[in-house]
């Protein structure tokens, strides 16, 4: 975030503060001035340098849903996917017919899927500075998988092919936990900071095999295969958010 942007975003949660602090304390314990209600909905984003919105605790989905108002539902959803294809030729001397030429095609494909539901509880409801602690599961899925052919030819002749295939799955599962401040611009409009910490176990597979064909009778052909399969344990603290979120 830019210094500037830091500066504003401050002021905003400093008049929330003052704002909040400076009601008389009939209005702050029995009117209700934001919408922390059973029923309420929100969408939240993060907002960052020169305030732009982005994508706050999930990259493609961050709600929150008010069961009662101290008590809230939180889920961010995180989705990646992609696949492609390529095609190269490479020569080896001035002109046809070349000394060496190599096909080579690749095919790939990627998913990835994280998922973060949070229990969010807020001590304090009838106020426009609202501190709120989070905890729920942190589940993670993702793969990759690539294919690669190479045909190497000595001139115009096809002398072997070579196929390399690599797939690969990670699961992760564990436990975040959040811990923030929300400020109410609005009854409608709030903004938020919260620090963030994952505690999960990850379990990743690879697999990895490479084959070699040979046209030639006399020469044998090659396959490789490597394996592998890790466990770990990871504590990770996520960045400050900044974010924004709108009621309704």
């Amino acid at each position: 975030m830019k210094p500037y942007a830091l500066i504003v975003s401050m002021c905003i949660v400093l008049f929330g503060i003052h704002y909040s602090y400076g009601q008389t304390k009939v209005d702050s314990d029995t009117t209700a001035i934001n919408t922390l209600q059973q029923g309420s909905w929100s969408m939240q984003f993060r907002i960052t340098g020169n305030f732009t919105l982005n994508s706050f605790d999930g990259s493609n989905l961050a709600f929150k849903k008010h069961f009662a108002p101290q008590h809230a539902a939180r889920l961010g959803i995180t989705l990646h996917s992609g696949s492609g294809e390529r095609e190269a030729l490479q020569r080896e001397g001035t002109q046809p017919p070349y000394t060496q030429k190599i096909k080579a095609n690749t095919t790939s494909d990627q998913f990835k899927i994280d998922l973060k539901p949070l229990y969010v509880y807020y001590p304090y409801v009838h106020k426009r500075v609202s501190p709120f602690v989070g905890i729920g599961p942190y589940l993670s899925y993702h793969y990759d998988d690539s294919e690669r052919d190479r045909d190497f030819f000595r001139q115009d002749t096809l002398f072997y092919r070579e196929e390399n295939n690599g797939s690969r799955r990670e699961y992760n599962l564990g436990i975040a936990v959040v811990m923030g401040v929300e400020v109410f611009i609005t009854d409608y409009l709030s903004v938020h900071a919260e620090y963030g910490s994952n505690l999960y176990y990850s379990m990743r597979k690879e697999e990895n095999i490479r084959t070699v064909d040979y046209t030639h009778p006399d020469v044998y052909d090659l396959e490789n295969r490597t394996e592998s399969d890790d466990r770990f344990y990871y504590f990770s603290a996520d960045n400050v958010l900044f974010g924004l979120s709108i009621y309704f």
